[in-house]
């Protein structure tokens, strides 16, 4: 899928560089055929042109071309005529010109002015002799009235004139009229003078923005009106080109037989005449109402205005270069304008799609795998509709802070409308209040008896009035108002009002969040559908039954043109509405924009057109938002694609996916195969690509999806009839009340005259579009089927031996596996991948767990269990527990000592002793020595508990050789200073001491009563062999004392207070001071001063931390930094250097540095180089370390180290970590202090 960054959207393509036309490839032969047109070469000079009317020798060089096709005045009949003329075309670089010599011997000036806008007819240059040009600027001769074609007239007195289009005021010249919103600039000058036999008219235009070269060709006509006499009427027109009396002349719309005036002769080289007029126009766009402002990212707003000031501070200057430069910048500004609102991308950097969009595939581009992912909260449904929010229409605002109906009021019978009854509410935003009112019609008694509705009936809202045919058939009809917004199509840019807008109003300039007033109109039904809730629920407060008469809950609501627009906004947006009836609802409506059909060919005729995106943009923009407009290409709207069937191929949804999420509502199309400004052929395509989201979904789209589309009708089609509405009233007694609709109407609601099959099948979509494989290649998506785990149960197992057994499911694959609860035997493991559960187990018992299967549609769980008994090999003085699940629940042999219980989760073991001793098995120290050691073994005596680390278990395996270990731990009774003595050993069961682990670390969890009153942060943990302080802590909670060592003794747990005379018990640092002062990790300076003001350093912080993990000091070494001295610290920096706890503060690892002050950050890196493998967890909601306000300072050597000591909770301060500070003495206490309570 081709990405393409297109500028900002532009009234001129030509301030952002020249487009080349594209091939139109995929889009139908436009239906005026071609035709015939004059051709005309621009002769290049380097002559001064001067614009008065008069031939220029410049001139001379061009070839004259004829114009004499004499028309009559309604130019549809040829007649004959002496006035006639010729066309000269020169250019030179920016500017082409055109000389109009017209030759009339019947002369006709008139009296009154006939400069600029016409709408009185004595002023209509009909009354006297002129020109009009018709310019098609990128020559695309398209039976379509485009951004880029305009007509005006340049009478025979020299005067610039044009008519206005009443209905629809952009529709006038895009040439001549300032007020269009897509206004062009280009005429630079005109003007005429009398000759002998008649008059001349010169014109210069603006051509920069196409190609200024050979070869470049724009569409022109000339049409010389002729008067016959001073005051006269037009009595006929000489054409240059149009010559084809079946074919509409003089119009915007019709520019297929416009000639070519083709630019010619320029050597290459020859210098083009100087121009600041794209400078200028720039400048013109920008400070128009055609660039929304305060809408942009701050950047690209501030460069926008930085450059504008720029270029208006260089206006007036000849160099040619500094106005390029300057008008280079300005428009690079404007290209690079992004919404400030990034809650999806800005629609220039959307990529290109064709076809239409995937409705199950994300935005983020992963799939939809379940009926949840569509209709779920965040599914793909609502993502939908919030985009088409963003994009399209706008958000759809809140309810009502509140809403009442203030009073109901009778409205009497009319012609062909019966009874009614205003329902008129108040709402309330805030401290706004305002009124609406609801015209609520019930069905006539005799309606009701007809159509056997009884009770509450099911309401039609209708934006168009009451509707007799549904009335008739015995629904209610409930009149939605249309003027809750207004919908001025020559001001929409200006004041909207209305309800909507007394709530909601409209600023243009600096709103992100426009709210459109199709949006606006939806708002108004859904405050109709509060109102019949409120109505419903009165009972009979407001007359006798009227509580009774409707059922809010089945509701239609339906709308023909722009509202139509509105009855299928109203529907996306309020699901309480069960039907749409969107009647020739086009763009905006269900119409996908990427497809138009424009020239296809029916059975009836041709279609003549298609309500394209840039008709909704140029013709109504308030029914769209200002970001909608950034779809389309720049200054271009129509500019056809190669590759493309329409418009809109950066929109990333498209309006089949909004008819999609309807689902499983209905919908029930109205159009006639001939409206094709309406979505004739596009609208039922939205509804035929729907009915396949519809199915996947598994509803019966043929019965939700309806086509109530006319026959050919006079006219233009636009338009509903009595037929129509009845098959709709039939369908709704077949949804609201399962009646059977007759043959003929199921039969025509399920017919599409553009599809392929039916009974008016004309196959458009197959010959056009290549058939909906190519339209939406995603039809034939299938949501995934869900796994289901067949397995129910699993094999016999033994410890020691082998075991193996595929688990199987069915649904789509690939299915992968895993572990969901529970606990496995330890040594088997679920292959994700192939879902084989294998291994050595070594766990006797029971274990039950549950198993995830899943796929990409979802995931199924399974409990399952398996039985794993002792192999014939197990020990004779062992025997399992039974009990609880994942534990062992057999025995085997002869028992000669005391049960030990063990219970295994996710590789923790817990072996539970008798008293003061138990015995590990052997099992788990031969599964070390394969590789496969439990995480943790916790052997739970009476004295404590001993957890050995995975480290600790491999090197017992070791020591053991095989045999199963004794695990012993006596206890004293506390002494009169509370004191406690705990005394551990290990042998193997042939009697084998063990009492080293290599540095391997064993953690002992040991009760321990601390004396009422005792600071819990001054007990410690002692190795009684050589009196080491054992890195620990006391938790008073649990009332145990919690130490590591690294190898086992006798151990004594004591109370040692340490106070300081200038550390007080009410500093926030008396107990870090107490904590590391009872360990010894800090002595104090002397003189019962702990100085906590005072700087660290180096050597002073690495003894400290080396005492707190018990590591002693080298008594000989070899190697040690060449300034370690020779004091307290000498040993200890020998132990850092070979153990890797400090590589020294030079490049070659020489030198310590030990008497320099230390850092937060060196104190972190020694702190994370001591512990190795034993780092601390993450605290659960510490916050990411770029949210510190100082994260930029930390060395890129100390990022690791400081992310894991500041994530486990020790940072000195709650929104800084101060890196490169120097390490106070009360720094290292807070610091030890958070670090060593973990």
């Amino acid at each position: 899928m081709q990405k393409r960054i297109i500028a900002l959207l532009v009234v001129f393509l030509m301030i952002f560089g020249m487009i080349e036309t594209a091939a139109a490839s995929n889009f139908a032969p436009d239906p005026a055929g071609s035709m015939p047109s004059e051709q005309l070469n621009a002769q290049f000079t380097t002559a001064n042109i001067t614009v008065d009317g008069v031939r220029d020798e410049a001139y001379n060089t061009a070839v004259p071309s004829k114009i004499g096709h004499t028309k009559n005045a309604a130019a549809n009949g040829d007649v004959v005529s002496a006035t006639y003329g010729e066309l000269r075309a020169v250019w030179d670089g920016p500017v082409l010109y055109l000389l109009v010599e017209v030759h009339d011997k019947t002369k006709s000036r008139g009296t009154l002015a006939d400069i600029g806008l016409q709408q009185n007819t004595a002023n209509n240059p009909a009354l006297r002799d002129s020109v009009v040009f018709g310019l098609d600027f990128w020559n695309d001769k398209v039976d379509k009235f485009q951004d880029d074609d305009g007509l005006f007239t340049i009478s025979s007195n020299g005067n610039l004139t044009y008519q206005l289009n009443a209905g629809v005021n952009n529709h006038s010249s895009v040439h001549a009229y300032p007020q269009n919103r897509e206004y062009t600039n280009r005429i630079k000058s005109y003007a005429a003078s009398e000759t002998a036999d008649g008059y001349t008219v010169e014109l210069a235009l603006q051509i920069e923005g196409a190609k200024l070269k050979n070869g470049t060709s724009f569409g022109v006509e000339v049409a010389i009106s002729d008067s016959p006499s001073e005051g006269a009427s037009r009595t006929g027109y000489v054409f240059w080109s149009h010559n084809n009396n079946a074919y509409a002349a003089l119009s915007q719309d019709h520019s297929v037989d416009w000639g070519t005036v083709t630019l010619a002769g320029w050597n290459g080289t020859a210098p083009f005449k100087f121009s600041d007029w794209q400078l200028r126009d720039t400048i013109r766009w920008v400070d128009s109402n055609s660039l929304v402002k305060g809408v942009w990212t701050t950047k690209t707003e501030t460069e926008l205005n930085a450059a504008l000031a720029a270029a208006k501070g260089i206006v007036g200057s000849t160099d040619q270069s500094i106005v390029n430069s300057a008008t280079t910048r300005l428009q690079n500004a404007i290209t690079a304008l992004r919404w400030a609102d990034k809650k999806y991308p800005d629609p220039m950097d959307l990529p290109s799609q064709f076809t239409l969009p995937d409705p199950w595939t994300y935005f983020d581009g992963h799939k939809v795998t379940s009926a949840n992912d569509w209709f779920g909260n965040g599914g793909r449904r609502q993502e939908i509709l919030d985009m088409a929010q963003f994009y399209e229409y706008g958000y759809m605002p809140a309810p009502p802070d509140h809403i009442s109906i203030t009073n109901v009021t009778a409205v009497p019978a009319s012609q062909g409308r019966p009874q009614g009854l205003n329902l008129n509410v108040s709402i309330t935003y805030g401290s706004i209040t305002a009124p609406m009112t609801f015209t609520l019609y019930p069905p006539t008694e005799q309606a009701r008896q007809a159509s056997g509705h009884m009770g509450p009936v099911p309401v039609v809202l209708s934006f168009g009035g009451y509707i007799a045919q549904y009335g008739d058939a015995g629904f209610a009809v409930l009149a939605v108002p249309t003027n809750v917004t207004t919908d001025d199509r020559n001001n929409p840019w200006g004041t909207r009002s209305g309800t909507f807008r007394t709530f909601f109003p409209y600023t243009r300039n600096g709103d992100t969040h426009e709210i459109s007033n199709e949006m606006g109109g939806a708002w108004g039904a859904s405050r109709a559908i509060d109102a019949l809730e409120l109505l419903a629920a009165s009972g009979n407060i407001y007359g006798e039954g009227f509580g009774s008469l409707v059922a809010p809950n089945k509701l239609a609501v339906t709308g023909h043109s722009i509202n139509g627009k509105y009855a299928f906004v109203s529907a996306l947006f309020d699901k309480r509405i069960d039907v749409c009836i969107p009647s020739a609802a086009g763009a905006t409506g269900p119409s996908p924009y990427r497809y138009v059909y424009i020239g296809h060919e029916y059975s009836w005729g041709k279609a003549a057109g298609t309500e394209m995106m840039g008709d909704t943009i140029r013709h109504n923009p308030g029914r769209t938002t200002e970001l909608f407009r950034r779809f389309l290409t720049p200054g271009r709207f129509y500019e056809r694609l190669d590759g493309a069937w329409g418009y809109g191929d950066r929109l990333p949804f498209d309006q089949h996916e909004l008819v999609a999420t309807l689902a499983p509502r209905a919908i029930v199309l109205h159009n006639t195969v001939n409206d094709y400004g309406d979505g004739a052929e596009s609208d039922p395509l939205g509804l035929q690509a729907a009915k396949f989201v519809y199915n996947t979904l598994g509803f019966n789209a043929d019965d939700l999806v309806k086509f109530n589309i006319r026959p050919l009708a006079p006219g233009d089609g636009h338009a509903e009839d009595e037929p129509q509405r009845k098959r709709t009233a039939e369908y709704l007694n077949h949804y609201f009340y399962h009646t059977e609709m007759s043959e003929a109407t199921a039969e025509y609601l399920n017919d599409d005259p553009f599809d392929n099959e039916g009974t008016r099948a004309e196959n458009a979509y197959n010959r056009y579009f290549g058939g909906y494989k190519t339209l939406a290649p995603w039809k034939d998506y299938t949501l995934p089927i869900v796994p289901s785990v067949t397995t129910s149960e699993l094999s016999f197992g033994r410890t020691g031996a082998p075991y193996s057994q595929t688990l199987v499911a069915t649904g789509d694959t690939p299915i992968t596996w895993s572990l969901d609860s529970g606990t496995m035997p330890y040594g088997l493991s679920i292959d994700g991948a192939t879902g084989i559960i294998s291994g050595i187990p070594i766990t006797p018992g029971t274990f039950s767990f549950n198993v995830k299967a899943q796929n990409i549609g979802g995931s199924a769980i399974k409990p399952l269990s398996i039985v794993i008994a002792l192999s014939e090999s197990s020990p004779s003085n062992y025997s399992p527990s039974s009990g609880s699940t994942g534990s062992s629940t057999g025995t085997s042999g002869a028992s000669t000592a005391s049960p030990s219980p063990i219970n295994e989760t996710d590789g923790d073991i817990i072996i539970k002793g008798n008293g003061a001793e138990l015995t590990i098995p052997k099992l788990y120290f031969e599964a070390a020595a394969d590789g496969i050691a439990p995480k943790t073994i916790t052997s739970d005596l009476a004295a404590g508990t001993v957890t050995f680390s995975k480290e600790a278990i491999v090197e017992i395996a070791q020591q053991a050789g095989g045999n199963d270990i004794k695990l012993n731990m006596e206890v004293t009774k506390p002494d009169e200073n509370g004191d406690v003595t705990y005394t551990l050993t290990m042998s193997t069961t042939d009697g084998k001491q063990i009492t080293q682990f290599n540095d391997k670390l064993v953690t002992i969890s040991v009760p321990y009563m601390l004396v009422e009153g005792r600071n819990p942060n001054a007990v410690i943990a002692k190795s009684k062999s050589d009196n080491a302080v054992l890195r620990g802590h006391y938790d008073p909670d649990a009332k145990r004392m919690i130490f590591t060592t690294r190898h086992f003794s006798d151990f004594l747990v004591t109370y040692n207070l340490v106070e300081f005379s200038d550390v007080p018990k009410t500093s926030k640092l008396y107990d870090p001071v107490v904590f590391l002062a009872a360990r010894g990790i800090t002595q104090g300076v002397g003189n019962d001063r702990f100085d906590l003001k005072s700087t660290l350093t180096r050597k002073e912080m690495l003894v400290s931390l080396m005492r707190i993990m018990d590591i002693a000091p080298d008594t000989t070494w070899t190697v040690n930094f060449a300034d370690a001295g020779n004091d307290y610290a000498t040993g200890y920096l020998a132990a850092a250097k070979r153990l890797g706890i400090s590589t020294g503060n030079n490049a070659d690892g020489t030198t310590f540095g030990g008497n320099l002050n230390v850092n937060v950050s060196e104190f972190y890196q020694f702190l994370y180089n001591a512990l190795h493998n034993d780092l601390p967890a993450s605290a659960p909601n510490a916050p990411a370390l770029n949210s510190y306000t100082d994260y930029a300072n930390i060395p890129t050597w100390a990022m690791e180290a400081t992310k894991v000591f500041v994530s486990a909770g020790a940072a000195l301060y709650e929104n800084k970590i101060t890196p490169n500070a120097l390490l106070s003495r009360s720094d290292m206490a807070e610091l030890f202090y958070k670090f060593l309570k973990k």
